[in-house]
């Protein structure tokens, strides 16, 4: 129900071509392959979600996790993601477990 507020979204077409987006305080994303969010290429992609923040260090503060751990890789996010051309891509996810 809610969009994520901070994170990065990471598409992965094969390990050696992954396209990031920084995630905006309204949920929003761009992908792109360079910082300008210019588009990428056509596939079915694998996607992943690191979404937390705080917890590195204690000057950091708490860990805040704003999705499951299980976003983080590939392998167990179970998101994909058929890009076909520019368009809107609305992605759920499920937030962690108190």
């Amino acid at each position: 129900g809610e969009p994520l507020p901070m994170g990065t979204i990471i598409f992965e077409l094969e390990p050696a071509y992954q396209v990031y987006g920084k995630i905006q305080p309204d949920g929003t994303y761009r992908m792109g392959e360079d910082m300008n969010g210019n588009g990428i290429r056509k596939g079915e992609y694998r996607v992943r979600i690191e979404s937390r923040e705080g917890g590195g260090s204690p000057e950091d503060g708490p860990l805040v996790r704003y999705v499951d751990d299980k976003y983080r890789e590939t392998a167990t996010s179970g998101l994909t993601c058929d890009v076909q051309g520019k368009t809107v891509y609305n992605i759920e996810v499920e937030k962690p477990e108190k």
